[in-house]
């Protein structure tokens, strides 16, 4: 998927199926605002994003939406209206734009924990590698011998450290200790990868249903705010 670039230094990854016309037609809207411009328009966007999460996890049924949430897209709207220096007339540009930012931002959540499933998954193939050396190590019984390897350490809420080691092994005692080291933290590599890999898949599930919210509440204002439109040019 195509990522926007923003003035105020931020950028968002689009959803997947933009196409490129239409992600060049937004950075093209966005280049014309400065960065506190960009940066008002994004807190007023991730207002509505925040107010779209809670009402997926809250309600079951899609087909309406809190007062609340209503409020909050309607203002979303206004000040999306202002920021980009659009007409009352012009709010379809504006829904298109909101819509585009909050799904990028949403992406961008969902995209940052598989680049954390992806780094473990990486950090277990190199591993698997360097086991695999180890053990030649171990079979040339052949000391003292420099080994580099990569430690890897987990905090409490799964985050992975990665540190470039060189040791100097002196005997098949020491290098066996450090092949138990590393099996262990393999178990807790794949420990936590199966951990982050199903919470992945919840928060896709999450992603859809609030892309579906998103989607529903701002083609709701846009068909509200042009029949008005149309009523006052009749």
């Amino acid at each position: 998927a195509p990522v926007i670039n923003l003035q105020n230094g931020t950028s968002l990854r689009m959803p997947m199926g933009t196409g490129s016309e239409e992600a060049k037609s937004l950075t093209a809207r966005l280049t014309k605002l400065d960065a506190n411009q960009t940066n008002e328009l994004m807190a007023s966007v991730d207002t509505l994003v925040k107010a779209v999460k809670e009402e997926a996890i809250q309600s079951s049924d899609l087909s309406t939406c809190s007062e609340n949430l209503t409020s909050i897209s309607n203002n979303t709207i206004t000040s999306s209206l202002s920021s980009l220096g659009l007409q009352p007339g012009e709010q379809g540009e504006a829904v298109s734009t909101v819509m585009a930012l909050g799904m990028g931002s949403v992406n961008n959540d969902l995209a940052t924990f598989a680049g954390r499933v992806q780094e473990k998954n990486n950090a277990a193939s190199e591993m698997r590698d360097t086991m695999r050396d180890l053990r030649d190590v171990i079979s040339d019984d052949e000391w003292p011998q420099e080994f580099d390897y990569t430690e890897i350490a987990f905090d409490a809420d799964g985050n992975m450290t990665i540190t470039e080691k060189t040791v100097t092994l002196g005997s098949k005692e020491e290098a066996e200790n450090l092949m138990a080291d590393m099996e262990g933290t393999m178990s807790s590599l794949r420990e936590f990868t199966e951990m982050d890999t199903f919470d992945l898949q919840a928060m896709y599930q999450e992603q859809q249903k609030i892309m579906n919210i998103f989607s529903a509440i701002l083609e709701n204002i846009h068909k509200t705010q042009q029949a008005m439109i149309n009523n006052l040019k009749a």
